[in-house]
């Protein structure tokens, strides 16, 4: 969902007052809470049956989910978004660590209390 960058890449998503911010060794993204529409989590099953969402997606990035127990993985941090170039989307997949699913329901509630402020 991020113009600039030509294919998925590994970085650090930092939530703060502000917003949230991607950041891999050089480039650097944010996306201010008074522009994100919503935030949720998803498995690649939830993104191959959502249009806008798997367009977001690098071609071949759905494919690294091989069993139906990973696709139903709900591992992902859909975070839609309206700036000057229109609505879009930003897909965070969190990395295979421990609690996966647990980390990413704190960050979405996280987001979700921050948008309300």
């Amino acid at each position: 969902g991020y113009k600039e960058f030509e294919k998925s890449i590994k970085g650090t998503l930092e939530i703060h007052e502000a917003g949230i911010d991607f950041t891999v060794m050089g480039p650097k993204f944010s996306i201010p809470f008074l522009e994100i529409k919503s935030v949720t989590i998803a498995s690649t099953k939830d993104i191959e049956q959502n249009q806008a969402w798997q367009s977001t997606c690098f071609k071949d990035e759905l494919q690294k989910d091989k069993s139906e127990l990973q696709k139903a993985r709900r591992n992902k941090l859909v975070v839609a978004y309206q700036n000057e170039l229109g609505q879009t989307q930003c897909i965070f997949r969190a990395d295979n660590s421990f609690e996966v699913e647990k980390s990413l329901l704190k960050a979405q509630m996280l987001i979700q209390e921050l948008m309300e402020k």
